[in-house]
């Protein structure tokens, strides 16, 4: 049953003095404009890495290849039941694949136990999504080490090494998004992409001579992005711990200018 408009009312909120609250608006304002720098770097830098690897492709024949032929999987991801575990396995969807990057802070989490270890992720698989009414097609490079699974609504596709070289290719993908955008079947609300059509996607990729260099420009641009957008995590669960203690007083505010200083 909903509290009466009048207990509402009559709830305590923390409410610290004037000068204290312009000290706490100061400390986690310092936070938040670090991780809006480190987001403008983040961007910035996969438009560069992008443009480098515009620049390979138009400068000598370039390779055309089918996902298909130079793949070692491509496949749906399925449903999990979310846990409250703090060690489960990183649960993806399709709201955690933006601009070109997985973004782990929103995912969930499944029970490791109930995980296919074959639907597992690694370094360098790409991620589609394949339904939802504006993220349909958007397409991210899988980064990290950690353990993580895509939920239902994402297609992995996993390169062969032998075959071709899986960054560059995941940075082909990357370039072909707006295509597959345009492979969306059905009505705006209820639209799909099939894997067949994925697999016969064309990709465009370097000549063979130019990737050793290009590889080496796209893994550098990748670490600095990665770093950042590691940081800003790192930034924002620091702020949100010393919001609360900083508005109940338990913290200080020259006490936690300290702590954001060591941690910027």
């Amino acid at each position: 049953m909903a509290a009466p408009l009048t207990s509402i009312r009559t709830l305590p909120v923390p409410h610290p003095p004037m000068a204290e609250q312009e000290g706490v608006v100061a400390v986690l304002g310092a936070l938040d404009d670090k991780i809006a720098a480190n987001s403008r770097i983040v961007a910035a830098t996969g438009e560069l890495a992008l443009a480098h690897y515009d620049r390979a492709v138009e400068s000598a024949d370039p390779v055309r290849v089918a996902v298909g032929s130079v793949m070692s999987a491509l496949h749906r991801g399925v449903t999990h039941r979310y846990t409250d575990a703090p060690h489960g396995v990183i649960l993806l969807d399709q709201e955690c694949v933006r601009e070109g990057r997985v973004i782990t802070e929103s995912a969930g989490r499944a029970l490791r136990e109930e995980v296919d270890a074959a639907r597992m992720l690694q370094r360098h698989d790409v991620l589609v999504t394949s339904y939802g009414a504006g993220t349909l097609g958007r397409v991210a490079r899988w980064t990290a080490d950690a353990d993580a699974v895509p939920g239902a609504r994402l297609l992995t596709v996993r390169f062969t090494p032998e075959l071709t070289d899986p960054l560059c290719a995941g940075f082909a993908m990357l370039r072909a998004q707006p295509s597959i955008e345009a492979m969306a079947e059905g009505t705006p609300r209820q639209s799909g992409l099939r894997e067949t059509h994925l697999a016969a996607l064309e990709l465009l990729l370097p000549a063979d001579a130019q990737r050793p260099a290009l590889r080496a420009t796209l893994e550098a641009l990748e670490n600095r992005a990665d770093h950042g957008q590691a940081e800003s995590a790192t930034l924002a669960e620091l702020r949100n711990s010393l919001l609360p203690q900083l508005m109940t007083g338990r913290l200080r505010v020259r006490d936690a200018e300290a702590v954001v200083e060591d941690a910027t």
